[in-house]
């Protein structure tokens, strides 16, 4: 027998275990005993006990236990083939790749080859135009610091003139208070903001040079007395990437979350990307979001390069896999060429995606490391943290940037 990756487990108040099928969102709920037969299952490779015979129909029906590894691969594929989109929608805009940081967790520090540059608000606009009755929310980042782009708050205004909201994941000490006025009253969605230490040099040490904390904090309550007096509704999340440098500063991190009134605060592990295990291991915990899901972004989004240029994921920093050019090509087109036709078809045989921690390779790779209980548990009983204002007013988020959970 074989459990696919794909599912998680959380104990209900009456003591039974509900497993939740995380592709097609059914579920089954079953004994203790069954639940320690799936751990021994998925850590020794077979089941040490007798198992209950219903409980495994009733796994079975649940698609989540199969007869061997390659019928739960072929129900997979299946599944995934039913995801595809007639109409792809764009994940991120790139504005520009550009960025006076140098974040040692960040990929384009140390990897990013492709030519530096800004894309031009002629462009922006043709773009949006296409997606418009497709989407109404589209991030405005990709891998560069968009807040040094000169056009920023005009593309914010292009955008929501045609009906599509925007949001930023940014850094605080680029955000000038005229720059944040301006994008709060352009009507921004929502803003995520960076912030990995409250101290001085482990900021430097985690962000480069251009990270000053006194500038960050200096602009950050400016943000919140500007939204506070021009009646902006744009949602802020101010987030720390947890690390071994910063990993005792999540307290006070969260209280100055508190202090500062922002919406939400959030505190995350590392991503993976496509480092080494000796790059995760130098950084600290490795996090692979989504660890019971499934990526279904080749068959459903794209990102765009500040030159047009599409890609499948927005984990692609260096155009590794380009689709197509959006100078030259409509979104349409792309999505019916041959080049992406061949990407969704197998998305697995590309580098992008063999070495990230989202696709279907990695997730056997992982919870081989990891034992069952720290795969498969659900994300609410993770260690994860977050905090809300209990009262967000208007402050609404359109669009969740990144993944968290709330902590117990």
């Amino acid at each position: 027998m074989y459990l696919h990756p794909f599912c998680s487990f959380h104990q209900r108040p009456d003591g039974e275990i509900t497993i939740v099928n995380s592709l097609s969102r059914s579920s089954v709920t079953i004994g203790t005993a069954t639940l320690d037969a799936l751990r021994a299952l998925v850590d020794t490779g077979r089941f040490h006990e007798p198992v209950s015979t219903r409980d495994i129909e009733r796994l079975e029906a649940c698609d989540v236990l199969f007869v061997n590894r390659s019928a739960s691969e072929a129900w997979v594929e299946a599944w995934y083939e039913r995801q595809e989109q007639g109409v792809p929608k764009i994940d991120q805009i790139e504005l520009t790749n550009r960025c006076p940081y140098r974040c040692k967790m960040c990929p384009r520090t140390t990897s990013m080859t492709r030519a530096i540059g800004d894309m031009d608000l002629a462009l922006f606009t043709r773009i949006i135009d296409q997606i418009k009755d497709n989407q109404s929310y589209v991030g405005l980042h990709h891998f560069g610091e968009s807040l040094v782009h000169r056009g920023l708050t005009d593309a914010v205004t292009i955008a929501l003139d045609r009906g599509v909201r925007t949001g930023l994941s940014c850094n605080p000490p680029s955000l000038k208070p005229v720059l944040a006025e301006n994008l709060l009253r352009a009507g921004l969605a929502e803003m995520l903001l960076s912030l990995d230490s409250l101290d001085a040099a482990t900021y430097r040490s985690i962000r480069g040079p251009a990270a000053d904390i006194g500038r960050a904090l200096t602009h950050l309550r400016s943000l919140m007395t500007l939204r506070d007096r021009t009646g902006a509704t744009t949602h802020i999340t101010l987030q720390l990437i947890s690390m071994r440098e910063n990993a005792d500063e999540i307290p006070n991190f969260l209280k100055l979350c508190r202090e500062l009134g922002v919406d939400r605060g959030v505190v995350v592990d590392v991503g993976r990307w496509d480092f080494t295990d000796d790059k995760i291991a130098e950084l600290g915990e490795f996090d692979p979001v989504m660890h019971d899901g499934f990526c279904t972004r080749p068959v459903e989004s794209v990102a765009v390069l500040w030159d047009g240029r599409v890609v499948p994921c927005c984990h692609d920093y260096d155009g590794a896999e380009v689709l197509g050019n959006l100078r030259t090509q409509t979104l349409d087109e792309i999505w019916a060429s041959d080049a992406a036709r061949k990407f969704r078809a197998d998305p697995n045989a590309t580098a992008l995606c063999q070495n990230c921690a989202f696709s279907r390779g990695y997730r056997e790779t992982w919870r081989a490391q990891i034992g069952f209980d720290a795969f498969h548990r659900s994300r609410s009983n993770r260690k994860k943290v977050e905090i809300l204002r209990e009262d967000t007013g208007p402050h609404q988020p359109p669009y969740a940037i990144g993944n968290v959970a709330r902590a117990n």
